[in-house]
């Protein structure tokens, strides 16, 4: 996927929305988030701009959301990252 991207260049946007879709993974067996197959893959491959989009994705899960007294979710959210 990121060769075709490049091919249009689309390096950017295609690692952002790769991002995206890779927040979604679960935690791995040791309760760490990403999942520990996907924490290797990131290590030989990962960009910024992959990393950026899994920020977003992360974020944007949460879906409507309210700010809770003392920023309790957030730090919760930011723990993860």
């Amino acid at each position: 996927m990121r060769a075709l991207c490049k091919t249009y260049a689309r390096e950017t946007v295609g690692d952002s929305v790769i991002g995206e879709l890779l927040s979604k993974s679960g935690p791995g067996k040791d309760g760490i988030w990403p999942a520990e197959g996907l924490r290797d893959a990131l290590e030989d491959v990962g960009t910024q701009k992959i990393a950026d989009g899994m920020a977003i994705g992360l974020y944007n899960q949460r879906g409507a959301h309210w700010r809770d007294v003392g920023g309790k979710q957030e730090r919760e959210l930011a723990a993860m990252r």
